[in-house]
């Protein structure tokens, strides 16, 4: 690329514009002042300067030069869309899953500044969160007394109380007589009964009604 922009000497033997100028807004590069010198006594062959004496090949995919304006710089390209292939999507990152859902829900997805949309799914599987402790208590009671309720029931008595929940695992061990199935370890069934005790009060008249309260 070559370019011509005439000058002209002034009084103090510096280059100066002339007309016609070529001049502008802006500058792609700073001014350099060694060049507004008539002077040649410049010695390139001992200077540490470097020259590109290859092809800049700005017209290859992808290629670029910074010293040079390239038409993709001035010039806004268009393409053209020739064909268009399905496509698969090869993994996704949820950033925040929200709470809520179950199986077969369709999910709802916020395309605000991304630039596309059409993005659905359904929920084909919930996944829990891991298990990162289990902790187990163990608490022991002794002197505890066995005695037959039935032909296949025993009723073990402990005092003052044993605080435990129903369906509780309980290990039953060191009887000193042996009995079948006892010494093991079982789930404890606790069952609840009510009940209700209802005493009369005094009848009070008012007038002509009469009203009795129970309390229960």
């Amino acid at each position: 690329m070559y370019h011509f922009a005439t000058a002209e000497v002034d009084i103090n033997g510096k280059l100066v514009g002339a007309y016609p100028y070529v001049v502008g807004k802006t500058f792609r590069l700073p001014l350099i002042q060694d060049n507004l010198k008539l002077t040649h006594d410049f010695d390139f062959n001992n200077s540490n300067l470097s020259r590109n004496t290859y092809p800049y090949n700005v017209g290859e995919e992808f290629a670029n030069y910074d010293f040079i304006i390239e038409s993709n710089e001035t010039i806004r390209q268009t393409t053209e869309v020739t064909s268009v292939s399905k496509g698969g999507v090869e993994n996704i990152t949820i950033l925040n899953p929200g709470t809520g859902y179950k199986v077969g829900d369709l999910t709802s997805f916020d395309n605000t500044g991304t630039n596309g949309t059409g993005l659905s799914a359904e929920v084909s599987d919930i996944v829990g969160l891991g298990v990162s402790s289990i902790n187990t208590n163990l608490s022991t009671f002794e002197d505890i007394v066995f005695t037959w309720v039935s032909n296949n029931e025993v009723k073990g008595k402990f005092l003052p109380f044993i605080d435990l929940n129903n369906e509780d695992n309980v290990l039953v061990s060191g009887l000193n007589t042996s009995i079948l199935g006892l010494t093991n370890s079982h789930k404890i069934g606790i069952s609840t009964s009510r009940v209700f005790l209802t005493a009369p009060t005094k009848s009070i008249n008012y007038g002509q009604s009469c009203y009795r309260r129970y309390f229960c």
